[in-house]
């Protein structure tokens, strides 16, 4: 029977941490979009069908999880 190897195990121990840092930025920008939605899916009831954001607590909630979305992203994509 022949013997299959992952690619990774024909990797440098450097080109191994470099891979798994873009892995882990990747990871972290998901993170971020999962948790916007998830914000959007909360506030709107899964609904994303009207034209404007609610008012009061949801709008804030949804701009905050925006925020943090867009920073998050945008300091990981920078690394990356």
């Amino acid at each position: 029977m022949p013997v299959v190897s992952f690619g990774a195990f024909e990797q440098s121990e450097l080109e191994l941490k470099a891979r798994l840092a873009r892995l882990e930025c990747r990871l972290i920008v998901m993170r971020s979009l999962l948790f916007l939605l998830l914000a959007l899916v909360r506030v709107r009831g899964a609904r994303l069908t009207d034209d404007k954001l609610p008012r009061g607590n949801d709008r804030a909630r949804i701009l905050s999880a925006l925020e943090r979305a867009m920073k998050s992203m945008a300091s990981r994509m920078a690394r990356c």
